[in-house]
C-alpha cells in the first residue's frame, strides 16, 4: 500500500468511517484506557481503526488487552525487549487504512477533529 505524508481527510474507504489507522504502543492498562477515549472521542468520523501493540515484556498482560480492545481496538502482542521502530513497523503492517497516525500512550487529545 503507498502511505503518504499529509492532511487527514474524511470519507469513506473500503466501508470505514475514517481514512486513519492510530497506532500506539503500550504497557500501561491505565495510560492505554485513557489514550483510547480521549482519541475515540476526538476522532469520530477520522479514524478508521486503533491498533495497540501490547508490550508483554513479563509475560501476557491481560489488563493491558482488555484495555486495547474495550474500543474495539487490535491488541498486538509484543514480547521482545521495547523496540518502538519494531513494534510501530509490526503494527504499520497490520493498518489498511492510507494514513496511520502514531501517537504515545500518555497523549490526550483534548479537540475534536484534531
Amino acid at each position: 500500500m503507498n502511505r503518504r505524508v499529509g492532511s487527514v481527510s474524511s470519507g469513506a474507504r473500503n466501508g470505514t468511517s475514517g481514512t486513519v489507522t492510530a497506532i500506539v504502543c503500550s504497557r500501561n492498562p491505565a495510560l492505554l484506557a485513557r489514550w483510547l477515549d480521549s482519541v475515540r472521542a476526538t476522532g469520530a468520523g477520522r479514524v478508521a481503526r486503533v491498533i495497540v501493540v501490547c508490550h508483554e515484556e513479563a509475560g501476557r498482560n491481560e489488563r493491558l488487552r482488555a484495555a486495547a480492545g474495550r474500543n474495539g481496538g487490535l491488541a498486538i502482542p509484543y514480547n521482545g525487549p521495547f523496540n518502538f521502530s519494531a513494534m510501530n513497523n509490526v503494527a504499520a503492517a497490520a493498518a489498511d487504512t492510507e494514513h496511520l497516525l502514531f501517537l504515545n500512550d500518555d497523549v490526550i487529545a483534548t479537540q475534536p477533529g484534531w
